[in-house]
């Protein structure tokens, strides 16, 4: 067998590889991607959590905190009760939903191309055959590795940085009744699919206050619950 034969040989295997092995799996994905999105947007939880000083009730639906009962024990000696007013945006969950649907969206759009390169490939003469299936190949590497590390920035979207703005939700729809004490902030964020409710004493900073949502303000922890 000849140069040009195993070459032609080597391409036809690829293809076979490619509309047999590769189509199948990356279908396999893209409904797994499309079912993970389908679960986080109708998330419905509700749960109960005692800390060290604190003491949270709530209940979720989907990107949203529908319900929250909070309870601070605060040192200098009295208790604050309230619960959510209004449901309130888990902004990171949002993020994450998008991750996911642009995701198997893109590996959809990819398989179809993919069917049609494959297509046109067996319809190609034996001469360009391998030029044909080593390009489409690559392309699929490049567009599955890019596909990756969206998804990994789709995933740190639930995963709080080590060093993190405050507060971190950027929503601050959180209205509570009776209302907190003026110098008090409950902050909500997902972590690890967890959702971390956290009371903060804000006290007057020297610091700019453009800056002062920033993480330059300064604040007490005042109390944790997950």
């Amino acid at each position: 067998m000849g140069i040009a034969e195993e070459e032609a040989e080597l391409s036809r295997e690829m293809v076979q590889f490619l509309t047999n092995d590769v189509i199948s799996q990356l279908r396999t994905t893209q409904s797994q991607l499309e079912d993970a999105e389908r679960r986080w947007s109708r998330m419905e939880t509700q749960e109960e959590a005692t800390g060290k000083s604190m003491k949270a009730k709530v209940k979720i639906d989907g990107h949203l905190v529908t319900e929250a009962d909070i309870e601070v024990n605060l040192r200098r000696g009295y208790l604050v009760n309230s619960k959510l007013h209004q449901a309130c945006v888990l902004d990171q969950l949002l993020e994450f939903h998008r991750a996911l649907q642009l995701q198997y969206r893109r590996m959809e759009n990819i398989v179809r191309l993919l069917e049609k390169q494959v297509s046109s490939i067996q319809d190609a003469g034996d001469g360009r055959l391998l030029q044909h299936t080593s390009s489409l190949v690559a392309q699929v590497v490049t567009e599955l590795g890019s596909m990756c590390r969206d998804l990994r920035t789709g995933g740190n979207a639930v995963r709080l940085p080590s060093t993190r703005r405050f507060p971190y939700c950027s929503q601050l729809d959180h209205h509570f009744v009776p209302a907190l004490p003026s110098d008090m902030l409950i902050d909500m964020s997902v972590h690890q699919a967890r959702l971390v409710v956290e009371a903060f004493i804000v006290a007057p900073s020297s610091k700019p206050t453009d800056n002062f949502l920033s993480g330059d303000g300064k604040k007490e922890f005042a109390g944790q619950v997950t």
